[in-house]
């Protein structure tokens, strides 16, 4: 069975994000398959990385029209990454799990 991520709503989203060092949201489309390769890959870093947490938003659920225009989103599905409640990145498109890991590892070594 694959893992899941805690999903996120309008009044979860920014209190999940200030309650750790590094989050990483994926903002995905139910409609579309390909998140469930990044939500594995994710559930699976969140083993190796105690201080990263991770969370799914679904983008067809919620009003995140202000979310696009400051984290960059250009395609779904796509990983936020935050650092100590600061956005810090947006990863468009599905990407291996080393390249995810060298991302956040970047983001914890700061």
């Amino acid at each position: 069975m694959t893992a899941t991520l805690p999903e996120l709503d309008k009044d979860t989203y920014w209190p999940f994000i200030r309650e750790a060092t590094v989050a990483g949201v994926l903002l995905f489309a139910a409609w579309d398959p390909r998140y469930r390769s990044i939500e594995s890959d994710l559930a699976a870093l969140a083993v190796t990385l105690p201080a990263v947490r991770f969370a799914k938003l679904d983008g067809d659920d919620w009003n995140f029209s202000d979310l696009l225009k400051a984290t960059a989103v250009a395609d779904l599905p796509c990983v936020l990454l935050y650092r100590r409640g600061e956005y810090a990145q947006t990863l468009n498109g599905v990407r291996g799990r080393d390249e995810y890991a060298a991302f956040l590892q970047a983001l914890l070594n700061r």
